[in-house]
């Protein structure tokens, strides 16, 4: 019969004998594998990148932190400094209060300075030197106001001018 010949790999019916069928599935499968291992690599590139980022996100978070943590030291030093500068120029109490403030504040900020940087030797070093900066920096203030409280008696510093 026409179209019978199992060499051929096909019925009288024009269907795909059961050779072909296997040779058919074998090309799926043989096509699929490497899809399938692609797929595979992008999402564990996908999964390695996301644990990547998060890491990179909480370098940058605690970056801003230790930045923020400087800027109080900043801040406090400063609100010190005026008060300072308000009881030299008035000799009025009412501005060593923020000048107590400022100077009890600068003190745990400091301390939170250095336990944000304590995984960076570099930074304990600068925490160092800027602890140590800050420190003569008050003693010249306390000189000052020392100075001022012995001098109470002749009335205000007049302001200076420029």
């Amino acid at each position: 019969m026409v179209g019978t010949d199992p060499r051929n790999g096909r019925l009288g019916s024009g269907n795909p004998g059961p050779g072909n069928t296997l040779a058919a599935n074998r090309l799926v499968l043989l096509a699929a594998v490497p899809l399938f291992l692609v797929l595979a690599i992008v999402a564990y590139l996908t999964i390695q990148f996301a644990a990547n980022e998060r890491t990179a996100q909480g370098w940058v978070r605690h970056t801003y932190e230790v930045m923020g943590q400087l800027n109080l030291i900043l801040s406090d030093a400063l609100d010190a400094e005026t008060g300072q500068r308000g009881f030299l120029l008035t000799h009025a109490p009412q501005f060593l209060a923020p000048y107590q403030a400022g100077r009890s504040r600068v003190s745990a900020d400091l301390v939170r300075f250095r336990q944000l940087t304590q995984d960076n030797p570099v930074q304990q070093r600068r925490a160092g030197r800027l602890a140590q900066l800050i420190g003569d920096r008050f003693s010249a203030f306390d000189n000052s106001l020392q100075q001022a409280a012995q001098d109470n008696g002749a009335g205000p510093v007049p302001a200076l001018t420029l």
